[in-house]
């Protein structure tokens, strides 16, 4: 209906047009004046239109000037929301950071405990027969009942007492003095210099309790000179988780395994390689191991964030890296690590 009527406007409009241009070319003052009229009427439809461009323009800018300030609003919101997101990631990172490195002192604080219970066990015998046997002396001294034999058993006895006693203390105080250095550098977290060589050989002593009573052996090499410029805290917490994975994961209970620890000098690196003789990783599984919560030992006390977390300390912490090596039995770490940070 509409399109009908617009045809029959349009006709009527052309009919009409050409009427009065019949009647107007028989007047030429009309014609001029229908000109100057159409002219007109142009140019106001122009000026009509310019202003509605403009109203439309300024309409749309305002409009678009609103949806940016909108949009601008929620970007702000979002990123104010990232920003929070971010901190509480890296405060969780930190704090995962600081529980693994609460539960590898633990470990040590359990390993040396177990290592100390033993010397200090035989000391404390060794020294209440010592005094039992001084008791024994000043008795027979007093009656005057003491044989020149029975002197001289005394000195023999007291000499091997004291001996044993100095080897056993000495043992703690070296066992106590490694545990202090391991512990503190790993509550401080300081930047030192040390040797990478001596420190290892402090580390496998406060950890001699986690293999103590395994058929694990452990065999260590390295270079006597090799210093570093480092966190040694970070070291220490590093070869502790790789041996109680080996532990715990790599052998069964009783079963006769090593654990071998190289550590070589390249160039500004030191080059680390950690391997063990035990099961290994299933081959399906290795391309997950330094994934977060990955475990083999879910409800056995596996947490999955061990070998996740030494890879974020390799790696963030002492600028390093780390691969886990093709072997065709048990598992072989290849650590680098630079000697200056």
């Amino acid at each position: 209906m509409y399109k009908l009527t617009q045809k029959y406007i349009t006709i009527i409009f052309i009919l009409s047009f050409i009427m009065i241009s019949f009647v107007l070319y028989q007047n030429e003052f009309l014609l001029n004046m229908f000109i100057l009229f159409l002219v007109l009427v142009a140019f106001y439809m122009i000026v009509i239109g310019f202003f509605k461009k403009d109203k439309a323009f300024k309409e749309a800018n305002i409009t678009l000037d609103n949806k940016v300030l909108e949009r601008t609003k929620k970007l702000n919101y979002l990123n104010k929301k990232l920003q929070t997101s971010i901190g509480d990631l890296s405060k969780t990172k930190k704090d995962l950071l600081t529980a693994e490195k609460m539960a590898s002192l633990g470990e040590l604080v359990s390993s040396v405990t177990h290592e100390i219970s033993s010397p200090l066990g035989v000391s404390i015998t060794a020294s209440s027969h010592l005094n039992h046997l001084a008791s024994e002396l000043i008795s027979s001294y007093e009656k005057e009942v003491m044989s020149q034999d029975e002197f001289e058993n005394f000195l023999q006895k007291v000499k091997s007492l004291s001996e044993i006693l100095m080897l056993n203390l000495s043992n703690t105080k070296n066992l106590v003095g490694s545990f202090k250095n391991i512990a503190v550098d790993q509550a401080i977290e300081d930047i030192r210099v040390f040797n990478v060589k001596d420190y290892i050989l402090e580390i496998l002593l406060a950890v001699n309790g986690i293999t103590k009573n395994t058929k694990i052996q452990i065999l260590f090499s390295c270079d006597d000179d090799v210093l570093m410029q480092s966190y040694p805290g970070f070291f220490s917490q590093i070869l502790t988780n790789f041996i109680n994975n080996s532990v715990l994961h790599g052998f069964e209970e009783n079963e006769e395994g090593e654990i071998h620890i190289s550590v070589f000098n390249a160039n500004k690196n030191i080059k680390l390689v950690y391997s063990d003789n035990g099961k290994g990783i299933k081959e399906e599984n290795k391309e997950k191991v330094f994934e977060q919560y990955f475990t083999t030992r879910k409800g056995e006390g596996g947490t999955g964030l061990g070998l996740h977390i030494i890879k974020q300390i390799i790696n963030e912490e002492l600028n390093g890296s780390i691969r886990l090596n093709k072997k065709e039995k048990g598992v072989e770490f290849l650590v680098i690590i630079p000697k200056n940070i």
